[in-house]
């Protein structure tokens, strides 16, 4: 897989056979008739589906989601310039 493909030496080949290239090799795919694939789901059927668990307690539920936490309000000056807030846009900070 690491040696180099010569692609001169390819278009080269591919130029001298010209047949070869009007006519790709394409497998025609077999199909089954439909009543031999009717029979086969129905033999076959999917396995159903379980529902959703559910609980009637909701505090179980509120410890699964993680609590918000309020943001940091830093009053100081920023150590990286980033956007800058209304007050400190009017200058009334």
């Amino acid at each position: 897989p690491y040696m180099p493909i010569n692609s001169a030496a390819i278009k080269a080949e591919c130029t001298t056979r010209p047949d070869a290239s009007k006519n790709p090799l394409i497998k025609q795919v077999v199909r089954k008739p439909l009543e031999e694939v009717l029979r086969y789901i129905e033999a076959h059927p999917c396995p159903p589906k379980p529902d959703p668990i559910k609980n009637i307690s909701t505090s179980i539920n509120n410890s699964l989601t993680p609590s918000k936490s309020s943001p940091v309000i830093n009053n100081g000056s920023p150590t990286i310039p980033g956007k800058r807030s209304y007050e400190q846009h009017n200058g009334m900070d």
